[in-house]
């Protein structure tokens, strides 16, 4: 029953299409009283017997309406999501909701939205506005109206204020610890503007339908989107009867669904705050169509929606009041249990119980039973413990009242924990053998662990063997045997591979194999071991303090005093048969893999081609051979052994006699000589004037021989400012203090001797002959199978010789009966004399016969001045 009026001006309005007058209220709230239906209509004198009955199975519902203009105007006095936590209050958006249960709410053409009139007998009244935030905190379901026919730019921002909406209310109900499960109906209204001319019900439903689902789709894809971790897209979902019937949540029945129990009752184990969103379809009457009857153009869904909403609030309210009573029982539970620990508390501090304390002795003896073996007690977490229990029966006034026995043990068992500390302070402080450098110190060490400051006390008993500091001292002489047995095999290692050095560099050839042994040799692996990997042998104690327990590696004996030696030594012949082999392939001695050959002999035949130029030697040694350009002393012969130094003389020899025909055929060149260099003082000043300020190939083999001639002689003079400067003396300074000369045995049938002084004769183009007389000094010395002679000067007399002056010395010889001459005559050059003392001399019989004087030497005393000409000069003399 009507009694206010009010549901047939709802019901004017809507069939009619006026607007209900607006109100300024932020929400308008009415009560409904609902009850059932009677079967048929009573009489007058039945009416206030059943009143009384049926009132009973009546139903107060309070529905809350606002406006779509009021909750955007709550919204848009939001902070912005993000910025400040929501407040506890939360706004709504486009709903309509009750206390109970809400109604269908339908959003007329001004934008306000109606209640539709209730199904049965009802009484309402109008109840003062309240404000929206305390609405949304009070109700037990939501339903929002959305209209069908709105476009897609309307449904969006409709969709994004109701986001913004459920992710307030959502957290806000969550902060609050709200049961979850909050009903919201998301209601697509107006759906009967949707049929158009000629339709029939069947399409009128498809296109329904199809709107109904382009609609969620659009509001599935937004949330999607734009979707936050407070509100899920999965969450939002739109449910079909048959899902929801097969989960047990509803029960079909004509097409309509009906919640049961066990949906009401999944409720009750979801999160706090959690909202649970259903999607309708309805209209509020039918559209008119040709194939169907008057009859027909009822509401379509709306009672079903009706029936939903009510029941979803019905649930919401029972799991709200079964939380709330749950909630006062563990109040009053909790209240409880803290009333009686509280009581018990009481009576404990009131009267505590009383425990009867042992005597002295039996603490002592129930220790001494009960004791732990040395490893447990004497371990450095348990350790402190026991002695602070043992210094209080030592400290307590009846110890001395204990047996001997009792004292004893007590007494005993502190000079133990006081011997291990102070033998413990001694390892920390120690250097352990992966410390030691040399054998002495690994031999020091050893000693202290077994009869030193580092051994267990002898003669208390202790049994420290499985205690920390016994398996310390057994793992350090571990230690010590494995490091010795390590050093000794790597310098066995080293004094190996010496060895094969060695043998390597006693040849007398660079040929066969021996490159490609002096390289295995060359790249043998260095270190021989990774240091960082374990000693064969060694062991781990990981509960030892920190890097004590840690097993030897290679790096300690790697690094000891012998082994570095031998290792150094390695190096040392490492290098020298590296620089050996570069040598030996710099100078084509070598045979295999074709290295580049920059100090080979040049050849014979005429001056080099491309490959043999000067200039690309010089180029490829320093490309190839840098390191000993910079660092000649790698390629200093002396280092060598002999045999390998008499090759490499060998092939200096050849080198510069190769280089010394190369120049002479250039000098030639230059200075227009044909048939060779004539040996005259004027042409040996212009070959001086050449090669003092030499270019291109003169110059390039003049580098390339003082590298060569710097494997013999460190300090040898670069050979063409040597020869230059030689060749441009106007004069030499000759002073001969005397010399030694040695007479093989087989000069002639019987031992020669001197038969007079020894004289030198010296003249000159524009000067008369000079005569310098040497007699014998002294008896003759036996050297070998001949005898040295020594003749000295009458006077001392310098000799300011000119390139082309003559010089000669003479010696009468007599062998029995036999007179001969030796002379020195016959130099290598005829413009420099000088040289003929250097060469071999002639034997010149009385018979006139000549011969060479083989084995004779003769040699200047010491503080003569006699120049000896450059190896170059020779060189480029007579190739």
């Amino acid at each position: 029953m009507d009694t206010s009026g009010r549901l047939t001006q709802f019901a004017e309005a809507f069939y009619s299409g006026a607007e209900l007058p607006p109100t300024e209220a932020e929400v308008v709230s009415y009560t409904l009283q609902i009850g059932p239906i009677p079967t048929h209509l009573p009489d007058r004198h039945e009416v206030s017997s059943q009143s009384v009955s049926l009132a009973a199975d009546w139903q107060s519902v309070i529905i809350h309406d606002c406006s779509g203009e009021a909750v955007k105007h709550y919204l848009s006095s939001l902070p912005p999501e993000g910025s400040i936590p929501l407040p506890p209050s939360l706004p709504a958006g486009l709903t309509e909701h009750g206390r109970t249960s809400s109604r269908h709410a339908r959003r007329t053409d001004s934008g306000r939205p109606s209640s539709f009139p209730l199904v049965g007998e009802q009484w309402h009244t109008k109840r003062d506005p309240g404000e929206l935030q305390q609405v949304l905190q009070e109700a037990d379901a939501l339903v929002v109206l959305v209209a069908a026919t709105a476009s897609e730019l309307e449904l969006s921002e409709a969709f994004s204020e109701f986001r913004r909406f459920l992710s307030a209310l959502q957290a806000a109900r969550c902060s609050a610890r709200k049961v979850g499960g909050f009903p919201v109906f998301l209601v697509l209204t107006q759906c009967d503007r949707l049929a158009c001319p000629g339709d029939t019900r069947p399409i009128w439903e498809s296109r329904v339908q199809a709107r109904s689902e382009r609609a969620y789709a659009a509001f599935e894809a937004f949330l999607r989107r734009e979707s936050e971790p407070e509100l899920p897209p999965s969450d939002v979902r739109q449910t079909t009867l048959a899902e929801r019937a097969e989960a047990g949540e509803v029960a079909v029945s004509g097409g309509v669904e009906e919640w049961t129990e066990e949906g009401a009752h999944r409720l009750l184990f979801t999160p706090f705050g959690h909202l649970d969103l259903h999607v309708y379809a309805v209209a509020a009457r039918c559209p008119g169509f040709s194939a169907v009857a008057e009859g027909d153009a009822a509401p379509y869904h709306v009672a079903e929606l009706f029936r939903d909403v009510f029941q979803a609030a019905a649930g919401q309210r029972r799991r709200q009041h079964q939380v709330d009573r749950r909630l006062q029982w563990t109040i009053r539970s909790m209240g409880a249990f803290l009333t009686a620990a509280l009581t018990v508390l009481v009576v404990l501090f009131l009267d505590p119980p009383r425990v009867e304390q042992p005597t002295l002795a039996e603490m002592v003896a129930g220790y001494r039973e009960h004791e732990p073996p040395p490893a447990e007690r004497l371990a450095a977490t348990r350790l402190a413990l026991h002695r602070q229990t043992l210094e209080r029966f030592r400290d307590h006034t009846d110890f001395w009242q204990l047996s001997p026995e009792l004292q004893g043990f007590v007494l005993q068992r502190l000079r133990e924990i006081e011997d291990y500390r102070a033998l413990r302070r001694r390892l920390v402080s120690s250097a352990g053998p992966a410390n030691c450098r040399t054998l002495a110190e690994l031999e020091q060490l050893e000693q202290a662990l077994r009869d030193g400051a580092l051994s267990i006390p002898s003669g208390h008993g202790y049994d420290w063997s499985a205690t920390e500091v016994g398996r310390w001292r057994e793992k350090w002489l571990h230690d010590i045997a494995v490091i010795r047995r390590a050093e000794q095999q790597l310098q066995e290692l080293y004094r190996d591979r010496v060895r094969l050095v060695q043998r390597l560099m006693d040849v007398d050839h660079f040929l066969g194999s021996w490159r490609e042994e002096a390289n295995v040799v060359i790249q043998l692996q260095e270190p021989p071991y990774r240091l960082e990997e374990p000693l064969p042998g060694a062991i781990s104690v990981p509960d030892l303090p920190v890097g004590q327990g840690t097993a030897v590696i290679w790096f300690v004996p790697y690094h000891f005093e012998g082994v570095v030696q031998w290792r150094e030594e390695w190096r040392r012949w490492q290098q020298r048969l590296e620089a050996l082999r570069d040598l030996a392939d710099a100078c084509g001695l070598t045979h295999g893999s074709n290295p580049p050959t920059p100090l080979r002999v040049p050849a014979a035949s005429g001056l080099a081609t491309s490959a043999e130029g000067p200039a690309q030697r010089w180029q490829q040694l320093q490309q190839h051979y840098g390191l000993y350009l910079s660092q000649p002393a790698l390629w200093e012969a002396s280092q060598f052994p002999e045999r390998i130094r008499v090759v490499l003389q060998d092939h200096r020899s050849r080198f510069l006699r190769g280089v010394g025909r190369q120049l002479r055929q250039e000098l030639q060149r230059q200075l227009g000589q044909v048939n060779g260099l004539d040996d005259t003082p004027l042409r040996w000043r212009q070959v001086a004037e050449l090669l003092r300020h030499p270019s291109g190939d003169v110059a390039a083999w003049g580098k390339l021989l003082h590298v060569v001639l710097r494997q013999g002689d460190l300090q040898a003079a670069e050979p063409l400012a040597e020869l230059a400067g030689f060749l441009s003396h106007e004069s030499f300074t000759l002073e001969l203090h005397g010399v030694d000369v040695w007479l093989p045995p087989d000069l002639a049938l019987e031992p020669p001797r001197p038969d007079g002084p020894l004289v030198l004769k010296w003249a000159g183009p524009m000067r008369e002959e000079v005569i310098l007389r040497f007699p014998q000094m002294g008896t003759p010395l036996r050297e070998g199978s001949g005898r040295l002679y020594i003749f000295q000067a009458e006077k001392m007399e310098k000799i300011q010789y000119r390139p082309g002056d003559t010089l000669t010395l003479e010696l009468p010889l007599r062998a029995g009966q036999e007179t001969m001459r030796l002379v020195w005559d016959r130099g290598r050059s005829a413009s420099y004399q000088f040289d003929g003392i250097h060469q071999p001399p002639r034997l010149i019989r009385a018979d006139g016969r000549t011969e060479a004087a083989r084995g004779v030497r003769l040699s200047t005393l010491a503080g003569s001045v006699w120049p000896v000409p450059p190896p170059l000069w020779y060189a480029v003399l007579n190739p």
